[in-house]
């Protein structure tokens, strides 16, 4: 269930509002870091983390994840935080 999923990933990190709100041109990560553990970890479809969201097109969840990808090469430090999350999502599944 994603909704389980963003409680234990986002919810314990940062405020309710913040991971589900964007503007345009503005990198957010905590949402964009969601969508992409999402995406990978569960495989969800593009439709169902875009309901969850509250985006409408599956095209904008196509762009974050390439974003994100994109900014795990520029920036080693946002690679070893959300290898950090895989790890410890993963051991919530054992």
């Amino acid at each position: 269930n994603v909704s389980l999923f963003f409680d234990k990933f986002v919810f314990s990190e940062i405020s309710l509002s913040s991971p589900l709100l964007s503007k345009r041109g503005y990198f957010n990560e905590p949402r964009n870091v969601a969508i992409y553990l999402i995406r990978h970890l569960r495989s969800d479809t593009l439709k169902d983390v875009g309901k969850f969201f509250g985006i409408v097109k599956n095209s904008t969840i196509s762009s974050v994840d390439r974003r994100l990808k994109r900014e795990m090469i520029r920036d080693k430090k946002i690679k070893r935080n959300i290898e950090a999350l895989k790890l410890e999502l993963s051991k919530g599944q054992e």
